[in-house]
């Protein structure tokens, strides 16, 4: 490959062929010898980079279309930078030729509903969400929450302003069971027990300050200074996990707090120690 090429592609990760003509007879005999790759129509890259997440986002920022990106990508590039994503999700009011490394989508998303990212157009995390819940069920929603990327309301009032679309539904029942802003699957069924036993007054990822550590706790009662936590594997699975939760239940403790932990497995009988601690912390 021409030093110039290469050069070009590796600093800005792709060549436009409509933004650099003199370079059209090296480029076509670059790509004729496999040293580069047609990652959308007259855009290049090096050959072993073109299925690089970072290589196909630039080959959409240098496009000419207006592409929004949507879906994981979209979700990659605002609040969930680890999320995996094996194919970029872009939608286009006109229909658009298929791509190896794209799903494109004809699809009419309002200004409202877009934000800028780094010069190219993304659905606003709200909006990713709610697409996100197709594929990914309520761990998108509790991503999202943790990560505070999102607030129940932002859900109730991004799916309000997308009506009629398939897979509504589901998207509407996963937000209505998300009311109590879950942090994780294990919360979410913790929360749904609290509902169904009736008990009352409790908040969730209640902030508490002990000794200028802040804490958040899964579910609290603050009048009574009661607090569970869900106890998944996934966050409380490793040694220092462990030690972390018993010094933080020491710390609480020393400022009054009575932590109750609950697994998935010994969850069903939260509802019945949650009161009995609850009438202990009255008397």
């Amino acid at each position: 490959m021409k030093n110039y090429l290469r050069a070009a592609a590796e600093r800005e990760l792709v060549i436009n062929a409509a933004q650099r003509p003199a370079w059209s007879g090296a480029l076509n005999s670059t790509r004729y010898r496999g040293e580069l790759a047609t990652v959308l129509p007259g855009i290049y890259a090096i050959a072993d980079r073109r299925h690089d997440f970072d290589v196909r986002i630039a080959a959409l920022r240098s496009s000419d279309h207006e592409y929004i990106v949507t879906g994981r990508a979209a979700a990659r590039l605002t609040w969930w930078p680890e999320i995996e994503c094996e194919v970029v999700g872009v939608a286009h009011p006109v229909e658009v030729a298929p791509s190896a490394g794209f799903a494109f989508e004809q699809r009419r998303i309002g200004d409202h509903l877009q934000i800028r990212v780094a010069g190219l157009r993304v659905t606003t995390p709200a909006l990713t969400v709610l697409d996100l819940i197709t594929e990914l069920g309520p761990e998108a929603v509790d991503e999202a929450l943790r990560r505070r990327a999102v607030t129940v309301a932002d859900l109730k009032t991004t799916l309000a302003l997308t009506p009629k679309r398939r897979g509504n539904q589901l998207r509407r029942q996963v937000v209505a069971d998300s009311r109590d802003a879950p942090w994780s699957q294990l919360e979410r069924l913790g929360h749904r027990l609290l509902r169904e036993a009736g008990i009352r007054g409790w908040r969730t990822n209640h902030r508490v300050e002990v000794h200028g550590a802040v804490y958040y706790l899964d579910v609290a009662w603050p009048g009574e200074k009661v607090a569970v936590e869900f106890d998944g594997f996934t966050h409380h699975g490793t040694r220092e996990s462990f030690h972390y939760d018993r010094l933080r239940d020491a710390r609480l403790a020393a400022a009054g707090w009575r932590v109750i932990r609950f697994s998935a497995e010994n969850l069903e009988a939260m509802p019945e120690t949650v009161r009995a601690v609850l009438r202990l912390s009255r008397r």
